[in-house]
């Protein structure tokens, strides 16, 4: 069996360094090593879970035919929830033996897996993950290259209030990342002088909106912040907010703007404001080159930020793998994954992993959502503010 000599100063990593260390095909005897991938396959997080698996996949595909070092994948859906990802983390951990993880979708999935991580020896690596509250309670073999809901409660709230809006409502799912943000927006409003006129939650599975509309209508909010994590749900509430004679402004975050969030909602999401991960850059050629084969293996794509995280968590922890020499050495791919540092991948950069297992070096953009007859597959349906 082939192994890699790990480097002497593993803070020093980057990710150049760690491919250049991979095996050249021909050259050494090739290795072949387990991941798992636990993502949304089905229920609230479905839309995030299976581009993201898809974009796992093709990874993979290209890592594999490229030669050296060979990875299989055991794939497990864990149903956007903390009971069923523990199941399906459960199973990935005993009966597939795998230690090095690539998921999940949904921030509420993480919350329940986190803390078994450190007892079994296991590491987890999320490109959407986004919930706050995991940067202290991920631990300490938690890792993400999804920037937090912070930095969208934040941005968004400076945003509401810089438009000279002071009564806000709030309208979110209750679900982990959407509290996360009610409680980022509501504190940073209101700091600046705002006052929350009304704050609703709804259901996981809901998609009728109008009594909840009602009640938050009749606080006479000067603008309604939306906080989702499924697109379909996301289109409803903005299709029925306004049948409902609200015309005042929206701000969102992700979710909102998502292709079938606004094929949902069609004109009724015309102007409203999101506050998204980065875009993919024209200039940025790793991304460009990902979405294009994406888009001729798959036909498509959507929440194109996540779809590249992933992409990208796959190519990171399969050269910390092979650095390393083990799927099962815990402690060198922790010191791997900390050690990364100015990666230039498909979302762009160049980034890297703080000490506490959360991104550095990306930043959110703030959108508009464009009129239905200005919306096209090249922006997306929506603008730069």
């Amino acid at each position: 069996m082939s192994k890699v000599k790990r480097l002497l100063r593993p803070s020093k990593l980057t990710l150049i360094a760690a491919v250049l260390a991979l095996p050249l095909s021909g050259l050494v005897q090739a290795d072949t090593y387990r991941i798992g991938v636990l993502q949304a396959l089905s229920g609230v997080g479905e839309t995030y879970g299976t581009v993201m698996e898809k974009a796992i996949r093709m990874a993979i595909g290209e890592i594999n035919a490229a030669g050296g070092d060979q990875f299989e994948l055991a794939v497990e859906d864990e149903k956007c929830n903390a009971r069923d990802a523990i199941t399906a983390y459960t199973k990935l951990i005993e009966i597939d033996g795998v230690k090095a993880i690539i998921g999940t979708s949904c921030s509420g999935a993480a919350l329940g897996v986190a803390p078994l991580l450190v007892r079994d020896g296991a590491i987890l690596f999320s490109g959407s993950n986004t919930s706050p509250d995991l940067t202290l309670q991920g631990g300490p073999n938690y890792f993400r290259n999804a920037p937090s809901d912070a930095q969208i409660g934040d941005i968004g709230s400076q945003a509401i209030y810089a438009d000279g809006h002071r009564k806000l409502a709030i309208i979110n799912t209750a679900t982990d990342p959407a509290e996360a943000q009610n409680r980022v927006v509501t504190k940073v409003f209101t700091a600046m002088g705002g006052e929350i006129v009304a704050s609703e939650r709804f259901d996981a599975e809901q998609l009728e909106f109008r009594t909840l509309v009602t009640k938050v209508l009749r606080s006479n909010p000067d603008a309604i912040y939306m906080a989702h994590q499924d697109e379909m749900q996301a289109g409803n509430l903005t299709k029925q907010i306004r049948e409902l004679g609200y015309d005042g402004p929206i701000y969102c975050n992700d979710a909102c703007v998502g292709s079938s969030a606004l094929d949902i909602a069609g004109d009724a999401a015309t102007g409203i404001v999101s506050i998204i991960p980065p875009f993919i850059q024209e200039t940025n050629n790793k991304g460009q080159e990902f979405l294009s084969k994406f888009r001729e293996l798959y036909g498509y794509t959507t929440l194109e930020y996540y779809m590249a995280a992933a992409y990208d968590a796959t190519y990171i922890l399969t050269a910390c793998v092979s650095q390393v020499g083990s799927d099962q050495d815990t402690e060198g791919l922790k010191a791997c994954l900390y050690g990364l540092t100015d990666y230039v991948g498909a979302i762009g950069g160049p980034y890297s992993i703080g000490d506490d297992g959360d991104v550095i070096g990306v930043t959110m953009d703030t959108v508009v959502v464009l009129p239905l007859s200005e919306r096209t597959e090249g922006n997306f349906g929506y603008r730069s503010r």
